[in-house]
């Protein structure tokens, strides 16, 4: 992971999704979407996003940190549609980092 020197962004030096490397996501978006990307296609479950992103908060994160987490998902989803992937959801299970096939 590289931070922008212009625009202090975070950027993943993941090779799944390399199409990634160069969208500016948020904070937390970027957190979903860099642990998507290290499971490389597999399911990520809610509590293993949510332990990620707020494994480090010392309150432990939001109380409605699963709420939080489907938001971000949702305007992350729009973020990276523009470089050929979206975020499937398995209903109840969680999510995956797939290639948008035309």
């Amino acid at each position: 992971m590289t931070i922008c020197p212009n625009c202090g962004f975070r950027h993943a030096k993941e090779d799944y999704a390399s199409e990634l490397d160069n969208v500016h996501l948020p904070h937390r978006q970027f957190d979903i979407v860099l642990r998507l990307r290290q499971a490389r296609g597999a399911l990520v479950t809610h509590s293993m996003l949510v332990d990620f992103v707020y494994g480090d908060d010392e309150n432990g994160g939001p109380s409605d940190a699963l709420a939080c987490i489907w938001s971000h998902l949702s305007r992350a989803r729009e973020t990276i549609k523009k470089a050929g992937w979206t975020i499937e959801n398995d209903r109840f299970v969680g999510y995956r980092l797939v290639r948008v096939t035309q």
